[in-house]
C-alpha cells in the first residue's frame, strides 16, 4: 500500500469504530492526504478552497445540549484533522471538537522539499478555516493538560473542561534528549516542519562545495521510517547538483535498513554511490555542537551540516496520561481494530497516528511497517 494514502485508509477504519458506538451515518472522500485532512486550505490561499469564507477565532464546542453524540479530538496534525473531517462526513449524529495548540499546521509531508528549494514552508502550511465551515468541526486552540478517560472529559490548560463520550488523541511525537546536543540549534532534526526546516535548508545553501552532510536515521521505532533513507537520497541528487564534491554520510542506528532495503541500498550504492556513504549499527551517543562532531558506535564523525534526528516516543500527553504502555514506554498500546487504549479504564480513548502502536503501524529494525500516521 502506498503509505501515503494510508491516514485516509486507517481514518475512514477508525470513524466506521466510533460511529458505531456513537450512532452515525456514512459517506466519503477521496483526495491527496494533506488535502484529505484539511481540504488543500494553505493560509496563503495557494492550492486552497477560495470560496470558503474565512474564519477568525475559535468556534464554541459542542456543550451536549444537541442530543448528538460528542467526540473530543485532541491535536490538529494528519491523523487528528483526518478523523475529525471524516466522522463529520459520515453523519450529523456526532459532535466534532478539534483541540489544538496552534491555529496552524505545517505538514511533514513533502518538507524535506523545501531544504532543496522545491517548496516553500509556506506551501506546507494549512488553517482550520475548512474544518470549521464546510464540516462544522468546532475548533479550540489551547492545550490538553490532562484527560480523565473515566469521566471522559479533558482539561485545557486555559482551565477550562470538556466533557465528550469519545476522546481521540492524536498528539504526534516528541524526541529523546540528545547527550551533548543541549539547546543548541547548530545540529536540527527538521522532523516536525517548520523553523527547523528553514534552518536546514539555509545550512545546507551556506555548506561550501566539498562539504560533509550528516543524516542520523534514529532507533526504531519511529515517525515515518522510509524518511531518512528518502531524505539521503534528496540530498545527495542536490548535492550532486549544487554542491560538486560533496558527501553525504548517513548513521543509522538500526542493523540495517529498516524499511525498503533492496531500493534504498541500489540508490545508496549506484545512483549516488560517489556520494552517500552508509553505516549501519551507528547510533549516536554523544555530539558536540562546537566541533559538529557526533560520537557513534562506529566512531567520532565530523560534518559541515548535521540533520540530527533523535529518537522518538509518543506525544507527551500520552506518557503524562500513563497510556505509553507499548514498545517499552515509547508508545501507546491500542487495539488493532477500534485503536482504543489497551490501558484498563481507558477503552473511551482512542489513540492513533504517531503516538500508537498496533500491529501493521509500529515495526522491530527487521520488519516493515510504518509508524501510526506515514506522514513526516
Amino acid at each position: 500500500m502506498d503509505r501515503r494514502t494510508f491516514i485516509a485508509l486507517a481514518g475512514t477504519g477508525l470513524v466506521g469504530t466510533l460511529l458505531d458506538g456513537c450512532g452515525g451515518g456514512g459517506g466519503s472522500s477521496t483526495g491527496n492526504p494533506v488535502a484529505t485532512a484539511l481540504d488543500g486550505h494553505h493560509t496563503d490561499g495557494q492550492d486552497g478552497d477560495s470560496t470558503q469564507p474565512p474564519a477568525t477565532g475559535g468556534s464554541a464546542p459542542a456543550t451536549g445540549g444537541s442530543g448528538k453524540s460528542r467526540v473530543i479530538v485532541i491535536g490538529g496534525g494528519m491523523a487528528g484533522a483526518t478523523v475529525a473531517k471524516y466522522l463529520r462526513l459520515w453523519g450529523d449524529a456526532v459532535d466534532v471538537t478539534l483541540i489544538e495548540q496552534q491555529p496552524t499546521y505545517t505538514a511533514c509531508i513533502m518538507s524535506s522539499l523545501v531544504l532543496t528549494g522545491q517548496r516553500t514552508l509556506a506551501n506546507q502550511t494549512y488553517n482550520y478555516d475548512t474544518l470549521r465551515s464546510r464540516y462544522g468541526i468546532n475548533t479550540v486552540f489551547d492545550e490538553v493538560v490532562s484527560i480523565d478517560p473515566v469521566a471522559t472529559t479533558v482539561t485545557l490548560a486555559s482551565g477550562g473542561t470538556l466533557a465528550a463520550d469519545r476522546i481521540v488523541m492524536a498528539p504526534g511525537i516528541e524526541f529523546d534528549v540528545v547527550p551533548g546536543l543541549g539547546t543548541s540549534n547548530k545540529m536540527p532534526h527538521a522532523w516536525k516542519a517548520g523553523p527547523q526546516t528553514t534552518l536546514l535548508a539555509s545550512q545546507l545553501n551556506a555548506m561550501q562545495p566539498g562539504g560533509v552532510v550528516i543524516v542520523t536515521v534514529p532507533m526504531a521505532p519511529y515517525r515515518c521510517p522510509p524518511g531518512p533513507y528518502e531524505r539521503a537520497c534528496l540530498l545527495a541528487d542536490w548535492l550532486q547538483a549544487n554542491k560538486p564534491g560533496s558527501k553525504l554520510i548517513v548513521l543509522d542506528a538500526n542493523p540495517d535498513f529498516v524499511v525498503e532495503k533492496p531500493n534504498f541500498s541500489s540508490a545508496f550504492s549506484s545512483l549516488y554511490g560517489g556520494i552517500i556513504e552508509y553505516h549501519a549499527n551507528a547510533e549516536v551517543t554523544q555530539v558536540d555542537p562546537a566541533t559538529m562532531t557526533l560520537t557513534t558506535a562506529a566512531g567520532t564523525i565530523r560534518g559541515d551540516v548535521v540533520n540530527l534526528i533523535p529518537r522518538q516516543r509518543a506525544g507527551a500527553l500520552v506518557t503524562k496520561m500513563g497510556l505509553n504502555n507499548a514498545t517499552g514506554g515509547r508508545f501507546a498500546g491500542v487495539d488493532v481494530l477500534s485503536y482504543a487504549s489497551t490501558v484498563p479504564g481507558a477503552g473511551t480513548v482512542h489513540i492513533i497516528g504517531d503516538s500508537c502502536a498496533t500491529t501493521p503501524c509500529m515495526f522491530k529494525p527487521d520488519q516493515r511497517g510504518t509508524v501510526g500516521s506515514p506522514l513526516r
